[in-house]
C-alpha cells in the first residue's frame, strides 16, 4: 500500500508535468570502434522539464579587478523526469546520453553530465550542451 506522502507526490508530479514538461528525446550513447560515442538508434520520447540557467564567468587577477578581462558565457541545464514515465528501465537516462529538447526552436541537444534521484519518483539530469 503507499504511504500518503508518496501519494501525495504523485499527484504534485503530474501536475508539474501537465503544466511545466515539454518533449524530449532521450538518445543513447554507445562506445564506437571509430568514434567515442555514437547514437545507438533506440531514442524515445518522454516529457521532462528543462530548466536552463545562463551563467556569466568572469576571471578576476590577484587583486580582484575584472575591468578588462574577458568573461565566459554559458548555461546550466537541468531536466526533470517522472520515473514513472519510463516502462523500460533501461531507457532512464545514464551519463554521456543525449537529450534533444525536440519542441523547442533549433531542437538543442545536451550531454547528461549526472543524473540524481530526487528519492520521491524523480530524477535530475544535470546537462551541458552538446
Amino acid at each position: 500500500m503507499a504511504s500518503l506522502f508518496s501519494r501525495l507526490e504523485e499527484k504534485v508530479s503530474e501536475a508539474v508535468d501537465y503544466v511545466y514538461a515539454e518533449g524530449t528525446r532521450i538518445t543513447p550513447m554507445v562506445r564506437g570502434e571509430v568514434f567515442a560515442s555514437a547514437e545507438s538508434g533506440d531514442a524515445i520520447e518522454v516529457p521532462g522539464v528543462i530548466d536552463i540557467n545562463p551563467m556569466t564567468i568572469r576571471v578576476q587577477d590577484q587583486s580582484g579587478f575584472d575591468g578588462f578581462m574577458p568573461s565566459f558565457a554559458g548555461e546550466k541545464v537541468h531536466v526533470s523526469y517522472d520515473l514513472s514515465r519510463f516502462q523500460n528501465s533501461a531507457m532512464v537516462p545514464k551519463q554521456d546520453w543525449h537529450i534533444t529538447a525536440i519542441e523547442r526552436p533549433g531542437m538543442p541537444k545536451y550531454r547528461v553530465t549526472r543524473v540524481d534521484p530526487d528519492g520521491i519518483g524523480r530524477i535530475v539530469c544535470v546537462c551541458e550542451p552538446a
